[in-house]
């Protein structure tokens, strides 16, 4: 994230935006990080941004934390408005973007952070948390397969309440192309392909049950549910090529094995 935002913080837009608050941790972690640079977090749970103002209250950076209450829809062009108003510049945004929601709702998030140009052009970055435990299929596909918007990675890391599970974030650096060629290659995209567009559909069955067990489709999701569905959400984002550099350097050696086992059947 510090390579996203100027280093100046005369600059209106440099800042980092967070899509998804929580109670406040991360955006206090990256206000922490860049000293300077302001932070913008979203988030829809009104008692979330209660607990959250208060802690950036305590922690005294109430002046560079701004947290907003509502939908990322709605905040998205509202929180452009503002930043033109602000800007001296044409069109402001923000060097770094951290989205931190469920992984089947972040490529509509990227439509809207790419319509209204929040994310600057050259050199911006995009980060997006749980991309394997939440199967971001479709956003996976579009900042880390064919589109050439991004140059991005995934990696491997831990999750902060359960340090034996396995989690995704991807890495993404907006590349240096106008806007016209960048509207061209979005509609040239290929299509999402079969297998990760119903993995896109299970994963977002599966929030409405996390979301809302009573009126969501299906039962309330149970713990024995979730590692299957997160296996099996590894297992087909890696056939697609997307995924942390280990599962790739040992495909070969996987492969010899099985062929051996087939041979030795």
């Amino acid at each position: 994230m510090r390579a996203g935002p100027p280093a100046s913080s005369s600059d209106a837009s440099c800042g980092v935006l967070e899509i998804g608050t929580y109670c406040g941790n991360s955006a206090l972690r990256l206000a922490t990080a860049l000293p300077g640079v302001r932070v913008s977090t979203f988030e829809l749970d009104p008692i979330l941004v209660a607990i959250a103002r208060t802690l950036v209250a305590f922690a005294g950076l109430s002046g560079v934390i701004d947290v907003w209450t509502g939908h990322s829809t709605l905040l998205i062009p509202r929180l452009k408005s503002r930043l033109v108003k602000q800007a001296t510049r044409q069109c402001p945004s923000f060097g770094a973007i951290f989205m931190d929601r469920w992984g089947t709702k972040y490529d509509e998030d990227l439509a809207l952070i790419q319509k209204h140009e929040l994310l600057q052009e050259a050199g911006g970055v995009l980060v997006a948390d749980n991309v394997l435990t939440t199967a971001a299929a479709s956003f996976l596909w579009k900042v880390a397969g064919p589109d050439e918007s991004f140059v991005s990675q995934v990696v491997a890391v831990s999750e902060v309440a359960d340090s034996s599970q396995e989690d995704w974030m991807s890495v993404s650096v907006s590349l240096n192309k106008n806007n016209d060629n960048n509207r061209l290659q979005s509609s040239c995209l290929e299509a999402l392909p079969p297998e990760l567009a119903e993995l896109q559909a299970e994963s977002e069955r599966f929030r409405q049950r996390v979301v809302d067990p009573i009126s969501g489709s299906g039962a309330e999701v149970s713990r024995s549910e979730k590692p299957a569905f997160i296996q099996h959400a590894k297992t087909t984002l890696a056939r697609a090529g997307i995924g942390p550099m280990y599962l790739f350097e040992q495909q070969p050696q996987q492969q010899s094995q099985e062929e051996e086992e087939q041979q030795g059947y």
